[in-house]
């Protein structure tokens, strides 16, 4: 028995709820794994930090956030730091941005489905 329009809008609307809802959670998985990548580094980071100067480990937050802002705001640092930057110019895959796109025709960048409404 063939399907009526009906039925074929209503498989494809079924489909395109499936695909976002797809979507939805590769994009959520991408964001824990953004995350987890993030707080991997500024967990490294801070622990190098103490390894190097471990008198900041008894630092109040407001003395450690001075201590950063009095010492990376030299113009040595700015000029050390414009070194290494101009040395790392390619951005890593980790920092790169993620291209969100639809993945269907009918639905929008919000993954909100939009059916037109049947000729007669």
């Amino acid at each position: 028995m063939a399907k009526t329009r009906i039925q074929k809008i209503e498989d494809i609307e079924s489909q395109m709820a499936q695909m976002k809802h797809d979507r939805d959670r590769l994009i959520a998985e991408q964001k824990a794994a953004d995350r987890k990548a993030r707080d991997h580094r500024v967990c490294q980071r801070g622990g190098y930090i103490e390894s190097v100067l471990p008198e900041v480990i008894t630092f109040t937050f407001e003395q450690f956030k001075e201590f950063i802002r009095k010492t990376l705001t030299t113009e040595f640092a700015k000029r050390e730091l414009a070194k290494i930057a101009v040395q790392s110019a390619e951005p890593s895959e980790a920092n790169a941005p993620i291209a969100v796109k639809p993945v269907a025709q009918g639905v929008d960048a919000n993954g909100a489905v939009a059916v037109s409404p049947e000729k007669k």
